[in-house]
Formats: C-alpha cells, structure tokens, sequence
C-alpha cells in the first residue's frame, strides 16, 4: 500500500517546483530460488521471472523446490511468526491441459520438507508444507514425464489484511520437454495368455490430432501392426489405446512412431 504526500514546491531551489514523498508498506508472499547461481534468493514469482523448467525425464527429475517468505499487514514475516498456507486457493492456467496434474483432493499444503527436498502427495504436482517453522516455508513442484508447454499458477490467500483485502501472486514457466509420442502407461501389468484375445491399454502423449491408425510399433525395424479396438477419451491429450492380443509368446523391446 502507498500513501503519498505532496508539496507544492521547494522554496529553497525554485528550479525544482514540485516535491513528491511515497511512504509505503509492502505486504504478500513471495516464491524464491534458494538455489541461484549468483548465490542470492532470487524472487521467481510474478511477470517477467522468464522461469524455464525441464520436465521430468527419469527418476528424482523434473522435481523444483522454492522457498516462501510471507510479509504480513502488521510488520511481522514469516521469519518471526508462524505461517499455515492452508486458506490459499490456487488454480492452473496451462497449454496443453496436462503440464500439470493437480485434482481438486489436493490440499494446498500437501508437501513436507524432509531436510533437503519437499516430499508431495505422490497424487498432486505441487504443493506448500505442511510442517512449517520460522524461516522454513517451501512449494514444491513436480513435472511429468516428458510435458512440452507453459504453465501459470495463480495463488490467492483471502482476506489478507485488516480490510478484508485478497493477496494474489503467481508462479509462471515454460516447461520443456520430448518431442515426439510418448507412452505414458500400459496396463494391465503382469502375463498375457499365449492363446491371445485380451484387452492391452496404451496411455499416450504428444499424438497431436493425429488418428489412432497413423499410431505404428515397429520391432527390429519391420513396422507391425495390432488390432486396433478404439480409442477411449479420443479427445484428450493424452488418449488411451485399447488393442487385443495377437497369440504367441515371449518379450520384445519396441519402438513407437507417430509420422
């Protein structure tokens, strides 16, 4: 909040015929990367942060922590009292739909700070913790596998001050990740008989609009097709393919194409 004063002029230099005065008072929450390269606490919420991330792309990736500092209307932070993030709403703004995964079951505060890293809901792709001290508030954030796109996260903490005044704030990023199909599931897991004739189910991504025949598995270079039954959630970025069974037995390593 800003209240400024004015003054018609200054009577000692008549050059200089209008003087102005700002006294303010600063209030919110902000993100910071406790990891900078040039060592400080570098602020990465609001615009023109130019946030990029790299999703996930094995085991322990794509993960971010970032610290929380939280000045209040009364001139105490975070550092000197306590802070619950558990009146915060958020909500996702993304293209495409699935860079982040956050169902609504998801408390805002999932998360827990183990000592070096925010541990979340294995459900939920972000989230503040629970168990917060003095100087010690983290947001985590974990990417899927793969994601290409952007994401904006815009968190709102009502009725921030005495006035019943809303605080907002957002985290913005561009995400990225593989080019190309990926299969994100296949299930069910486990043995398939040799006669055939089951249902196998393959969770795509980075299809675009293409139709599920132009979808192709090759085996040491030689394309091999499968019956195709049809596809579920055909609108969704990322369909699930449902084929049967041919007969036979053994494994193979395959390829996926999408041309």
């Amino acid at each position: 909040t800003a209240e400024p004063t004015f003054d018609t002029g200054n009577p000692n230099n008549p050059a200089d015929p209008f003087v102005q005065d700002v006294s303010f008072q600063a209030i919110g929450f902000v993100f910071y990367d406790p990891y900078a390269f040039d060592g400080t606490n570098r602020v990465v919420t609001g615009a023109g942060r130019g946030n990029v991330l790299t999703s996930q792309f094995s085991t322990n990736s794509g993960h971010y922590d970032f610290g929380v500092f939280v000045q209040y209307w009364n001139e105490t932070n975070s550092n000197v009292t306590l802070t619950n993030f558990d009146l915060v709403d958020s909500v996702v703004v993304q293209n495409p739909a699935f860079v982040i995964t956050q169902p609504d079951t998801c408390a805002i505060n999932n998360g827990a700070w183990n000592g070096t890293s925010m541990v979340l809901d294995p459900n939920c792709d972000y989230g503040f913790n629970q168990n917060t001290g003095l100087d010690f508030i983290f947001f985590g954030l974990q990417l899927g596998f793969g994601v290409n796109g952007e994401f904006y996260i815009l968190f709102t903490w009502p009725d921030f001050n005495p006035e019943a005044v809303d605080f907002q704030n957002f985290y913005q990023a561009v995400v990225n990740g593989l080019e190309g199909p990926l299969v994100i599931e296949i299930y069910p897991d486990g043995w398939f008989r040799t006669l055939g004739g089951e249902t196998l189910y393959v969770k795509m991504q980075n299809i675009g609009q293409r139709s599920s025949d132009q979808i192709r598995y090759i085996l040491n270079g030689t394309t091999t097709s499968f019956p195709l039954v049809t596809i579920i959630n055909s609108t969704s970025l990322q369909p699930v393919v449902q084929y049967t069974t041919n007969p036979g037995r053994g494994s193979h390593n395959w390829t996926v194409t999408v041309p």
